[in-house]
């Protein structure tokens, strides 16, 4: 019909890895390469990301396709209005049942508010892409990091597998124009997890303003890859104290095995589960993330630690079993209705996470690089007043010359020169006395100027 090939056309509209897949068969004869089975996904049957994921019946599947052209209709309708949609609980419910494989990408972009930041950047993407970058650049010494990276993000999936391919390319002019947007972060590893993820889903443009928004905006991933990971770290011991209140008897064998949340839950905050979970699973997880923000990511550690507690407390008696367990979760506890609804019915309140975190913030020591400019800024002021007790003590010996004339005057006024006579002890003591006085009140000022600056 009519609006089947419609959805099949918008399907590869919207899918950059669709249009990877044709772009691979039609290079297939000139790289030497074989056509191997993918998933629904984009990913060789065999690959790690494939395993898990759900499986339909016929009849499940006519179910849900069903279902998710009724749910498209909904969203389209939204996405048509959506300032009088964004951040109701509506979105937020359609986001939990899950954002239809055909609208993701716009979905997404306007969850982030990416429109926003792109509208508003001074440079477009290209023009960041094309942005010359000199070997005494700061940016200079990412470029090979990223370009040692690209085989390494998502080998096993069709989009990524041709060296310097279509996906390859992609993401190179993500991470690079990121790069030159802001040298200050640049790149780290990690981060090309997460546009490799974004360009599976969405177009190229799309995919870099989202993964903007997600390294600017606080209620996202700003922090996650800053030098030292001290936010991640932060993210950790959050779900370790919430982990302690709600699942005592497992937070204590956690510790008491030595098994801190630093050994296992790295990649679970800085791929955003994009390397822990099923892609089915993953998927619904982000539909709520970009939708709920970072606190999103604190319940879904915490449901899969709940998920598996049984497991960890009577199969895993020691450090070497948890380890082996938590780096690599059954995935029949992993699957997308098992997790989602753990996480949408959490007991954890964003009141409680937001309490947990500013604990973690203040057990964690600050990284480097905040350390770093936090001395710039006080270095700063400490110099302006430097340069104000300076010009201070320089004008009294400026209005001497102007006092001059009228002692003169004084002078040539007196019939007969006189000795100058010293004034008493006791009056020097008093002078010396006021002196002192107003010097101390001197520093108090300067010293209250500089609290004023930090």
């Amino acid at each position: 019909s009519c609006l089947s090939i419609h959805y099949y056309s918008l399907f590869i509209a919207t899918f950059p890895c669709a249009q990877a897949s044709s772009a691979m068969e039609g290079q297939e004869a000139t790289d030497g390469m074989t056509a191997r089975a993918v998933d629904a996904y984009g990913f060789m049957e065999d690959a790690e990301e494939a395993r898990g994921n759900t499986q339909l019946t016929a009849a499940e599947k006519k179910k849900m396709w069903e279902r998710t052209r009724r749910r498209e209709l909904k969203w389209v309708k939204m996405l048509g209005n959506w300032e009088k949609y964004r951040g109701s609980k509506k979105v937020q419910s359609r986001c939990i049942k899950g954002v239809p494989d055909s609208l993701r990408s716009r979905v997404w972009a306007v969850l982030v508010d990416a429109p926003t930041a792109r509208a508003e950047a001074t440079k477009t993407l290209q023009e960041l892409v094309d942005t010359p970058v000199n070997p005494d650049d700061p940016v200079y010494e990412y470029l090979d990091v990223i370009e040692r990276d690209l085989h390494r993000t998502y080998p096993s999936h069709e989009m990524f597998l041709t060296r310097n391919g279509i996906g390859q390319a992609a993401m190179r002019d993500v991470l690079r124009a990121y790069a030159v947007l802001d040298p200050e972060l640049g790149y780290c590893q990690g981060m090309a997890m997460i546009a490799g993820f974004l360009l599976m889903h969405m177009v190229q443009e799309d995919a870099f303003w989202t993964f903007v928004q997600l390294m600017h905006r606080d209620n996202y991933l700003k922090g996650t890859f800053d030098v030292g990971l001290r936010d991640v770290q932060v993210s950790i011991s959050t779900v370790e104290q919430l982990l302690a209140t709600h699942r005592p008897v497992l937070a204590k064998h956690l510790e008491d095995q030595g098994m801190p949340g630093i050994l296992f839950m790295v990649d679970w905050f800085m791929c955003a589960f994009s390397k822990t979970l099923p892609w089915s699973t993953v998927l619904r997880i982000w539909d709520m993330f970009l939708c709920d923000g970072r606190n999103l990511l604190i319940k879904t550690a915490f449901a899969l630690l709940c998920l598996n507690e049984d497991a960890l407390l009577h199969k895993c008696p020691t450090m070497a079993e948890l380890m082996t367990y938590l780096r690599d979760l059954p995935r029949d506890l992993c699957g997308e209705a098992i997790v989602v609804q753990a996480v949408a019915r959490s007991p954890l309140k964003d009141k409680e996470i937001e309490e947990a975190r500013l604990k973690a913030e203040a057990i964690v020591p600050p990284s480097k690089s905040a350390q770093k400019r936090q001395a710039e800024q006080t270095e700063v002021p400490s110099q302006v007043n430097s340069v104000q007790q300076q010009s201070g003590e320089q004008q009294p010996q400026q209005q001497q010359p102007q006092q001059q004339p009228a002692e003169q005057q004084t002078e040539m006024q007196q019939p007969e020169p006189q000795t100058e006579e010293q004034p008493p002890a006791g009056q020097q003591a008093e002078e010396q006395q006021h002196l002192s006085r107003s010097q101390s009140s001197s520093s108090d000022s300067s010293a209250s100027s500089a609290s004023l600056w930090v």
